[in-house]
């Protein structure tokens, strides 16, 4: 099967790799065969094709339901403009932060978005956005990269590799996803898993 390796994600010393497979157009993450993240200095890079030999990985948690454990793997060259790639084959979600993931995504007092069981999961934790307003950058409290708007009240965490610009314009292709189940220590807010930005397509 061949897979357009589609963003590269920071995970505290590993890195997260998203992936569409061609056949099927279904969004994928790159796990290694043994189910763990890959490697900070992985070979998959953003707009490769690469053929791969995998299997889905055991015990998935909706909406994180796309596992693959790679076994096998053949880089077979780049694809020339992966945002016309990507147009011709994801469905995008358009405008506003509350379209996104089936507009399951709910949003705390300073604007972080999040899906929890409680309001109901989405059938994916990754995917395509046009945003109608352009997003800028800026650092919070905890010396995050954070992206927010002027327009709506979204601040959403920056986790791509590639270095952040200034502004992301509106229109731009962006790629979203939801981290991994979490809840602060000796707390009573349900567990969440909060909206991130993967990175972009300019």
């Amino acid at each position: 099967m061949r897979a357009l390796i589609v963003a590269q994600t920071n995970l505290h010393g590993a890195c997260c790799v998203g992936g569409l497979l061609r056949d099927t157009n279904e969004n994928v993450r790159l796990m290694t065969a043994t189910g763990d993240h890959q490697p900070l200095d992985t070979p998959y890079k953003v707009g490769q094709i690469w053929e791969i030999k995998y299997r889905k990985a055991d015990r998935l948690k909706p909406p994180h339901i796309e596992d693959i454990l790679v076994e096998k793997a053949t880089c077979l060259g780049r694809v020339r403009d992966i945002e016309e790639t990507l147009l011709d084959r994801v469905k995008i979600w358009y405008g506003r932060p509350n379209n996104l993931f089936e507009s399951l995504i709910r949003f705390t007092k300073s604007g972080s978005g999040y899906v929890s069981q409680i309001a109901g999961l989405p059938t994916q934790s990754v995917g395509f956005w046009r945003t109608d307003k352009p997003l800028y950058k800026f650092m919070n409290d905890y010396d995050k990269r954070r992206y927010r708007s002027n327009d709506y009240p979204l601040k959403i965490t920056y986790v791509g590799t590639d270095t952040p610009t200034e502004v992301i314009p509106a229109d731009t292709l962006l790629r979203v996803s939801l981290a991994r189940w979490w809840k602060p220590d000796n707390s009573k807010v349900e567990p969440r898993c909060y909206l991130q930005l993967s990175g972009w397509y300019l």
